[in-house]
């Protein structure tokens, strides 16, 4: 069962987060995995690129979590997971917005993991930084030469399917206990298939 949405209107949200709890009754982990990536130098950059990634890479999370915040604690404290990107913690050439853009999504996660640590049940919330994911989409838009130039030594280029793996590993190994953000990125390589870092209750 899935339903069509645009992660950046409010008012989609509200209705998916209320056919779930029609239908299912209760909710037990939201991904905000929905991004985009605009990748030009800074001088081609638009006003309007600007405000679409952050449309679709910090705000729709905001507005996903703001939604279905209550229907995860009414469910027995669920989970969230904001697939961020290392690129948050690393600048590149040509991610002059994307970067900023998923830094955002992980400051948000910081405040949001805070926010659902008091609620009753807690609501968990992480942060997913993968690195580069191989794909035809992403080739596409920067092309193959391209991928290695800006992202090789710095990013290890893994598949799909790591990142597949390093969400299944974050749902089931989520700690229910206080810790403290940690960073990544201090390693020469980041790789998706490494245990994750994350913000938890």
């Amino acid at each position: 069962t899935y339903l069509r949405q645009d992660v950046t209107q409010e008012a989609d949200w509200a209705r998916t987060a209320e056919a779930i709890r029609t239908q299912f009754g209760r909710l037990d982990a939201l991904v905000n995995n929905a991004g985009e990536s605009i990748n030009k130098p800074i001088g081609q950059l638009t006003r309007e690129d600007f405000q679409f990634l952050l449309r679709v890479n910090f705000e729709a999370p905001f507005l996903g979590m703001r939604a279905c915040f209550p229907l995860l604690s009414e469910s027995g404290g669920g989970l969230v997971l904001n697939v961020s990107s290392v690129a948050a913690l690393r600048g590149g050439p040509g991610g002059t917005i994307y970067g900023p853009s998923k830094a955002a999504m992980t400051g948000l996660s910081v405040a949001a993991a805070a926010e659902g640590a008091r609620l009753v049940p807690a609501v968990r919330v992480n942060a997913l930084h993968p690195g580069f994911i191989w794909g035809e989409g992403p080739v596409e838009a920067l092309g193959e030469d391209q991928v290695f130039v800006q992202f090789h030594p710095h990013i290890v280029v893994a598949a799909a399917h790591h990142a597949r793996e390093h969400v299944r590993f974050t749902f089931h190994h989520s700690p229910a206990r206080a810790c403290q953000p940690r960073t990544v990125g201090r390693e020469p390589h980041q790789h998706v298939a490494h245990p994750p870092h994350r913000f938890c209750r």
